[in-house]
């Protein structure tokens, strides 16, 4: 019987400065892929996106396709609204809900802003967003799930964790994840129900009047990674348990970084999803951007 693909094809853009790729598999404990994703050039930058319908319940897949095409409408008026900083997020995320009818996603939305060497990631729900630069490797977004809670015996319920992501420690994160159960604590869904929990470039303290949180520079030779869970699980394994593919690198984003900006061979993407499909069988999607000629 000849086996059935599971994978898209890889997908690619590029505009000045920048070239990008992505690419969704559906996993195989799911009859649909319920995943999303966009990559939007824009003469001044980029705006990209996946977004994960909410398999659990009824029309996921109908969620992340209606927030996708949404930001797709909204182009201009994103990247003017990302300029104003981590504020902006609300209304970002808010005018994405309002697209959806039926369903509910998650959702990770990077918008780079070439003209001004500024990026801004913000993130509902399980996803990762990951920044590779050169030999280290940081987290945008903190996963809105009870891996990053601890059972609190005095309160009879969750407390959050100290857990704190630092500067290049994904590693560490991974780490402290552990093996839990997937539920997710926030994500984009239809009515005036007010979004849970936002996070900024990997903080999710958005509300205070924190001066940590503002843009972040990008530099040449930057590469942005958004992932479903599908496929983000896959590679907080590999950190936790220092597995890689065959290679030569430190950790599997370097291998990432090796094969897509110096080998030029982002076919190596579809490979892991392969193995993140074998691993748990979820759907998993990803976007690549990398920033090799600014």
């Amino acid at each position: 019987m000849k086996k059935k693909q599971l994978a898209s094809k890889l997908h690619f853009k590029e505009g000045k400065g920048w070239r990008a790729y992505a690419a969704t598999m559906r996993g195989k404990t799911h009859k649909i892929n319920d995943d999303a994703f966009f990559i939007m050039p824009m003469e001044e930058g980029i705006v990209a996106a996946v977004c994960d319908g909410v398999s659990g319940a009824r029309h996921g897949r109908k969620a992340s396709h209606a927030v996708v095409h949404r930001i797709e409408e909204k182009e201009e008026w994103i990247l003017k609204q990302a300029r104003k900083g981590w504020r902006a997020g609300e209304n970002l995320l808010e005018d994405a809900r309002s697209a959806i009818k039926k369903g509910e996603t998650t959702i990770i939305l990077a918008v780079i802003d070439l003209e001004n060497g500024k990026h801004h990631v913000w993130n509902v729900g399980d996803g990762h967003g990951y920044l590779i630069r050169g030999k280290r490797e940081r987290i945008l977004t903190e996963e809105h799930t009870p891996r990053l809670f601890y059972p609190d015996p005095y309160e009879g319920g969750y407390k959050r964790s100290k857990l704190k992501v630092k500067l290049w420690d994904v590693k560490k994160t991974a780490e402290n994840c552990g093996e839990m159960q997937n539920i997710i604590l926030s994500c984009l869904q239809p009515g005036n129900k007010k979004i849970g929990i936002i996070s900024y470039n990997g903080r999710t303290d958005i509300h205070k009047n924190n001066k940590l949180l503002k843009p972040l520079t990008v530099r040449k030779n930057d590469i942005f990674l958004l992932t479903t869970d599908g496929l983000s699980d896959y590679i907080d394994y590999c950190l936790k348990n220092e597995e890689r593919d065959i290679s030569e690198g430190p950790n599997i984003l370097q291998d990432i970084r090796r094969k897509i900006l110096i080998e030029n061979n982002p076919e190596y993407m579809l490979e892991l999803m392969e193995k993140a499909n074998a691993f748990k069988g979820d759907d998993a999607t990803f976007v690549a951007v990398v920033l090799d000629k600014i």
